[in-house]
């Protein structure tokens, strides 16, 4: 999803709805995908922080770190139609301390769950993982999944 979003190496038509296509191209407060991350950079690490499950979907909590701060893309995906059904990106760069708060997307803290020690080293995260959206929130944000 994201490099077809920013870098335009693959064809989202495949993967996502006409709705995430319109956001990609303009969302993110005017700006296409591509144009918002231009302030921060490549993206150089990936983490999934959360999933919350609806109904008819899920939503994916995807953080980004990049070269000059981090993304947070919400991703609605369902697996009726095998696509991405919306998405929400909020861009965070690293002079601003906590990510700004997207329309429509209260923040809920939730208790950290210890991750397994694999023995393998990961990508240096984000300082911070984005609250994850209860499922309220998540309907608000995405109410055809709910």
């Amino acid at each position: 999803m994201y490099n077809g979003a920013v870098k335009g190496t693959e064809d989202l038509s495949l993967i996502a709805s006409e709705t995430v296509m319109a956001r990609i191209a303009g969302g993110a407060g005017g700006k296409g995908a591509a144009q918002a991350m231009q302030g921060i950079g490549d993206a150089n690490a990936l983490g999934i922080s959360d999933v919350v499950h609806l109904s008819y979907g899920d939503v994916f909590v995807c953080q980004f770190r990049h070269a000059k701060g981090s993304s947070v893309w919400s991703l609605a995906y369902s697996p009726l139609s095998h696509t991405v059904e919306d998405v929400a990106i909020n861009v965070v760069p690293d002079n601003q301390q906590e990510p700004a708060p997207a329309p429509k997307k209260p923040a809920v803290e939730k208790p950290a769950t210890p991750e397994p020690d694999t023995g393998r080293s990961t990508p240096a995260a984000p300082a911070s993982t984005p609250p994850t959206p209860t499922q309220s929130q998540a309907c608000e944000m995405f109410p055809d999944l709910c």
